[in-house]
């Protein structure tokens, strides 16, 4: 459920003319032509309809085939993929910066980065400027290595970090001049920002994984042969961290709203429980709400039907699971 909003937003404020390679017309079948991520064949909650398996399982109500298993995200690519304009802000644990189904879809500002510009490449491709380098028509990780030809080739000069590959973490590393260059207020913050530790480094340094697992679950690269798919395999991750795990304190989260409203996020995603509410978190939902920023919140998918903060506030979108995870919902733990 959690995935479904966040994609409707995302995908009602984009351009329908940015799509991948793979999806087949609108009045084709999309079973025919699916993407290429090899998780997409567990992702029922994605699909439009029931895998005729299914129906053969005792108990299977026949009504269930016209509604598809999960929220139609197979026929909604048929339409669009995403545009890399839209930034979906994700507030959570921090980031795995080495996730290769990620790694390309992290924002980078351009405003920090005018000193550690990419190696313009030899022949600069139509579209091609400053930043976006390659001409793909956005600025990404990609950029740095465009000039070598490879991104292995690049990595003797990029690599700060040693983990083998280009990612924003390096440019964090190499890049930050104690500067704040765009003038925000936040000194040198590359890809995002950290208000748990307050630094410019979203890294999930406790490897906790839920910031970097809701990340995937909305903008995870699609049709790259890799992992899973997102919902809105197209858009763009905004990284924030706000703490060291789904449990924060309100004011770090009011704190990362902000920031990724002014940053120009079109949706901020939390699935966060925080241990107070503050004004000042009503405050943030406000400014974002303010400024035609959704936020989708999670209502914390538990038995103990607590008001579960930030969620529970006004103006935002307060999602719940809609199926219990055990053999029922005597014996479960969530849903």
């Amino acid at each position: 459920m959690f995935r479904l909003i966040a994609f409707l937003f995302a995908f009602f404020l984009i351009a329908p003319d940015v799509v991948m390679a793979w999806p087949n017309g609108p009045d084709e079948d999309p079973q025919l032509d699916p993407p290429n991520d090899p998780g997409y064949k567990n992702q029922w909650n994605l699909w439009s309809f029931v895998p005729e398996e299914w129906t053969k399982t005792p108990g299977f109500r026949t009504e269930e085939i016209a509604m598809g298993s999960g929220i139609h995200a197979d026929r909604a690519w048929q339409l669009t993929t995403g545009d890399r304009r839209v930034l979906v802000a994700v507030l959570d644990s921090g980031v795995y910066w080495d996730n290769t189904d990620l790694v390309n879809k992290y924002y980078l500002n351009r405003g920090e980065l005018e000193n550690c510009k990419p190696t313009p490449m030899a022949e600069p491709p139509a579209g091609a400027d400053d930043f976006d380098v390659d001409g793909s028509g956005w600025f990404d990780i990609r950029d740095y290595y465009a000039a070598a030809g490879d991104e292995a080739a690049a990595l003797a000069d990029w690599d700060e970090n040693g983990n083998g590959m280009l990612d924003p973490q390096d440019l964090i590393l190499k890049c930050s001049d104690g500067v704040d260059s765009d003038g925000n207020g936040y000194m040198d913050d590359i890809s995002g920002w950290d208000f748990f530790a307050d630094d410019n480094d979203a890294y999930d340094d406790t490897r906790f994984g839920h910031g970097n697992g809701e990340a995937r679950d909305s903008v995870a690269e699609g049709n790259n042969g890799k992992g899973d798919i997102g919902v809105c395999p197209d858009c763009t991750a905004l990284m924030v961290r706000v703490g060291d795990s789904f449990v924060v304190d309100a004011n770090n989260f009011a704190q990362g709203v902000v920031y990724a409203v002014d940053a120009g996020a079109s949706v901020v995603q939390e699935a966060l429980g925080s241990v107070n509410n503050t004004t000042f978190s009503q405050d943030a939902i406000n400014y974002a709400y303010d400024n035609n920023v959704a936020i989708v919140a999670s209502a914390a998918d538990e038995l103990s039907y607590h008001h579960n903060f930030p969620g529970t506030n006004n103006h935002t979108i307060y999602v719940h699971a809609v199926q219990y995870d055990g053999a029922s919902k005597e014996l479960s733990t969530t849903f």
